[in-house]
């Protein structure tokens, strides 16, 4: 009995010859835009919210968000979106849900929004956001103790950028002075040979270093296992995010070096985008294990090793630890049977 016409220039032109209808989104120029958080982890809700805009002076009303197809691993949650009026000159945010089960990188195709026809059969021209990328990190496995010795060690040179604590430092040097310096630290030799104030700069060379390492080889082990490792090793950095000390992230992936974190180093963003993308591969080979924490074994006061597997080539990795001073922690993940091999520390 009517018939309804789609506008694709997005131009309200009224009724037409009284029986049809302009069903568009007229002046909504950059409807949809995609915004969602940095990271999602694995099982959790990741939460999108599509800020659709109007600049036009007309209301639209009965508009459809359309979601982007996901990939394998996800699914949204919870019934279509829609919104009922969009306010001349005016802003509304639709929600949407979805969840993950994969760590990594993920992309979406652009979010849409359309206005409905009459009996919602079917939709107008579709405004389009852009593409949106984040990634999904691994759940963090809550840790409520882990004993660890917290003793100082030296660091060659200082550590750059790092917090300074109430421990002890090293002079580095001298420089002029800046505002927020201490009276303390003023060389009164040196302003009067110079004229200016001049203040004697430190640097901190003792920290408690921990390092966690995450062991890759995940042959035979099944995928759950080793997500929960994954997990536990999150979990352990978080915690050792509340303490003084350095945390350098060990997986051994792709030859990188450890990732230093703590004490204005970085945060457990970091680490979580550096989890997001560990896979677990067959074949253990200590050498090149333990290759990117040669330089800072002697600087290291604690190695906490998070495994899936534990026999002698593991401990025959570790020992040597120990007698360079450094303490040595291990926790085998979904290990029943640890077989002739010695039990982990």
């Amino acid at each position: 009995t009517s018939c309804f016409c789609v506008n694709k220039n997005g131009a309200d032109l009224g009724p037409c010859d009284g029986r049809c209808r302009r069903q568009a989104l007229a002046g909504a120029r950059g409807a949809a835009r995609g915004r969602v958080v940095w990271a999602a982890a694995v099982g959790a809700d990741a939460r999108f919210r599509i800020r659709v805009a109007n600049e036009s002076e007309r209301v639209h009303t009965g508009l459809r968000v359309q979601l982007p197809f996901l990939p394998w691993d996800g699914s949204w949650v919870g019934a279509e979106r829609r919104i009922a009026a969009l306010p001349a000159h005016g802003r509304v945010t639709a929600q949407a849900t979805a969840r993950f089960v994969e760590r990594g990188h993920h992309h979406l195709d652009p979010f849409g929004v359309g206005a409905l026809v009459p009996l919602g059969l079917a939709t107008g021209p579709v405004r389009e956001s852009r593409g949106t990328r984040f990634v999904v990190v691994p759940r963090i496995l809550p840790v409520e103790r882990l004993e660890w010795p917290d003793a100082p060690r030296h660091q060659r040179g200082g550590v750059a950028l790092a917090s300074r604590t109430g421990e002890s430092s090293e002079l580095a040097g001298l420089r002029e002075w800046r505002d927020g310096d201490r009276l303390r630290d003023l060389h009164a030799r040196s302003w009067a040979r110079l004229g200016e104030p001049v203040v004697r700069e430190y640097q901190q060379e003792y920290f408690s270093r921990v390092a966690v390492w995450l062991d890759r080889d995940a042959e035979g082990v099944a995928e759950e296992r080793f997500e929960r490792a994954v997990s536990l090793a999150a979990g352990i950095v978080e915690h050792l995010m509340h303490s003084e000390a350095l945390i350098d992230l060990w997986t051994g992936a792709d030859a990188a070096p450890p990732i230093t974190l703590g004490r204005s180093l970085g945060g457990l963003d970091q680490a979580l985008d550096a989890l997001a993308d560990v896979r677990s591969e067959g074949g253990f080979d200590g050498d090149a294990t333990f290759a990117g924490l040669t330089p800072l074994v002697d600087r290291l006061t604690a190695v906490i090793a998070v495994t899936t597997h534990w026999d002698e080539s593991r401990r025959a990795l570790l020992d040597p630890l120990e007698g360079a001073g450094t303490r040595v922690r291990v926790i085998v993940v979904g290990q029943d049977d640890p077989g002739p091999a010695p039990a982990p520390r």
